[in-house]
């Protein structure tokens, strides 16, 4: 993909103070869901806290709808393994389910292009697409999570330091004692610690350039599917997104620039870097094995992409092509598609 833009840097003190506050907001939350889970771990409210492997995959595809967005859940999983309310593999389970459910918002950006009058292949096929090429994947990411899993949280645990919290409960202590006067129910600061989550993320979008003004670019798409992977990979890390990054496609299938084909590489591109928030999480949580756990879930995610990219890339992207354009040619299918990802996470976390 090739940018050209005629828009002159602008207002970088806006998004300079822009991206600090949403780095402040991110600590803030992760301050909040930590102490929050610390609550949920003993049993405060009787919230469930998945004991399974399943149950934790099913927990973070299920928020990642509820967010339309994979990065809270995750970040979410970071701080509950930090207060000993999960394990290593749920953690990582979890994080995984994330993903599975990130894609979702580029399904309801694709409703929304169709309700405009854009074509539906195009528009919903481009959210279709992204959300079965990630839950293909996503068998093959949790069988190289298992393996890598061990050997690098013990390589973590030996090489980070724990020593990062600590000045940032000195910067994250005003708020707290704030809220503490207050004395609200322990179990109340994961919601509002996602709520400040979120705002921390749209201040992050609002100090990144503006990519979605069309007559300020215009895109050329590579064709190649290795492009393609890397491209994904780059733009998510410019977005700290799927949510964002692959939502971009939607406009564009819809006015013909892209072809739904090219989505899947981008998309397995984007499934890895969309977790470099989520590392930045983990190495501000305090818990010395939680950056290794998200290290595993990149590494799985890069592992099986490139797996399928090198070796059975061609039958892999003509099933996610046939069951995306049953999708979205015949409505009962669709339905049946929908009903699916929605029952087999709710399922997974009845199964925890």
């Amino acid at each position: 993909m090739t940018l050209h833009t005629n828009a002159p840097a602008q207002r970088w003190p806006v998004r300079l103070a822009l991206a600090l506050a949403g780095g402040y907001a991110l600590v803030l939350a992760l301050a909040l869901l930590k102490s929050g889970a610390h609550a949920i771990s003993s049993g405060a409210l009787g919230m469930h806290v998945p004991t399974t492997t399943a149950g934790a995959l099913g927990m973070g595809w299920l928020m990642a709808y509820l967010f339309l967005s994979g990065s809270p859940p995750a970040t979410i999983a970071v701080s509950l393994f930090a207060a000993d309310a999960l394990g290593q593999a749920q953690a990582l389970a979890m994080i995984i389910g994330s993903r599975c459910g990130a894609a979702s918002a580029v399904l309801v950006v694709g409703f929304i292009y169709q309700l405009r009058g854009s074509e539906r292949a195009a528009s919903l096929g481009t959210g279709v697409a992204a959300l079965v090429t990630t839950l293909l994947l996503a068998p093959l990411v949790l069988a190289f999570s298992a393996l890598l899993l061990e050997p690098l949280v013990g390589l973590g645990a030996q090489t980070w330091g724990t020593t990062t919290w600590d000045w940032l409960d000195v910067i994250t202590a005003p708020p707290l004692d704030l809220l503490a006067a207050l004395e609200p129910p322990g179990w109340s600061l994961v919601p509002l610690g996602a709520l400040v989550l979120l705002g921390g993320f749209k201040l992050f979008d609002a100090a990144l350039p503006d990519l979605h003004e069309s007559e300020r670019f215009r895109l050329q798409f590579p064709e190649r599917p290795l492009a393609l992977f890397v491209l994904g990979m780059l733009v998510t890390t410019m977005t700290l997104s799927v949510s964002v990054s692959v939502s971009l496609l939607v406009p564009l299938a819809a006015r013909g620039t892209l072809r739904r084909a090219q989505v899947i590489p981008y998309v397995m591109g984007a499934n890895i870097t969309a977790l470099v928030d989520t590392l930045v999480a983990a190495g501000l949580s305090g818990a010395p094995a939680a950056p290794a756990i998200v290290l595993t879930g990149m590494i799985a995610a890069a592992l099986a992409s490139l797996t399928v990219l090198m070796l059975v890339y061609a039958p892999f992207a003509q099933l996610v092509e046939q069951i995306t354009t049953r999708v979205v040619r015949d409505t009962r299918a669709l339905i049946l598609f929908l009903a699916v990802v929605i029952l087999v996470p709710i399922a997974l976390l009845q199964a925890g």
